[in-house]
């Protein structure tokens, strides 16, 4: 496939080695193939909240700031780092787990590993979704993942091409918000930020969402009053939510926000 532009200055940023740079065209001709770019037909914007790997701090923090205002969020899980750690963060536990599905929340697939699916062949890939899908729905009484986030961001034409088939939707990290049409093997998605902000960061996202009808979807990891590089504070995502619900947004799990906005059952 011809790739329309050169790398981007923040993709020569990543680029710094000869598989660097396989990685970045590579992510650069998956993001060019939108073949499951499906029309957007909601009649109010929505807005979606998830945790990645999971943080117990995740599943217990951040989970009950989402129902405290009457919402549930996706909450993608690496088997292998159940009862553990990541990074020294201790990670949700196999009861946290179960206690997520059982007061509505969503759970998708983060691969079993956390791995980088870019570094995996199709075949590779593939077991590490069935091990993640057998491992939650071990722990959590069948339950069936339907979305997936792509560790680390990583995303490559093999590995959209397998989520094409068997994933109703994929979060990336892209910032930004989908309206109009929606790519479903990478939703877009933005990263709270770490400190305590208030909304001012917010504010250019909802007023976009609110006047283009979109669907707005964040990303953490820990929801801690001394997050990680990579997580949140509590104040931060409460006045988030707040904020969402106060311009009159949906707050949706994924999987049902991806219904929503394209009409059809996941």
């Amino acid at each position: 496939m011809a790739i329309s532009r050169p790398l981007g200055y923040v993709d020569r940023l990543r680029a710094k080695s000869l598989g660097d740079w396989r990685l970045a065209l590579e992510r650069r001709a998956a993001l060019a193939s939108r073949r499951r770019l499906v029309p957007m037909t909601n009649t109010r914007p929505v807005a979606s909240f998830t945790f990645d790997d999971c943080p117990h701090s995740a599943a217990t923090v951040g989970a009950e700031i989402l129902e405290a205002q009457g919402a549930r969020g996706t909450f993608y899980i690496c088997g292998d780092l159940v009862d553990g750690h990541w990074e020294a963060v201790p990670q949700l536990s196999r009861r946290d787990l179960a206690s997520l599905v059982e007061r509505g929340h969503e759970i998708g697939c983060h691969t079993y590993s956390h791995c980088r699916v870019t570094d995996l062949s199709r075949s590779s890939f593939e077991r590490e979704i069935a091990e993640n899908r057998a491992f939650v729905a071990k722990a959590a009484r069948g339950y069936e993942i339907t979305t997936f986030a792509y560790p680390f961001g990583s995303v490559g034409l093999v590995s959209k091409r397998t989520c094409d088939i068997k994933f109703a939707a994929s979060r990336s990290i892209e910032p930004g918000v989908d309206a109009g049409s929606v790519d479903l093997s990478h939703v877009k998605s933005n990263l709270i930020p770490t400190g305590r902000t208030g909304t001012e960061w917010l504010k250019p996202l909802i007023e976009e969402a609110v006047a283009r009808n979109g669907w707005l979807t964040f990303f953490t990891h820990d929801v801690s009053d001394r997050p990680s590089r990579y997580g949140c504070h509590p104040e931060t995502l409460e006045a988030a939510v707040a904020a969402l619900k106060a311009a009159g947004m949906e707050i949706l799990p994924v999987r049902d926000a991806a219904a929503h906005v394209t009409a059809k059952s996941v």
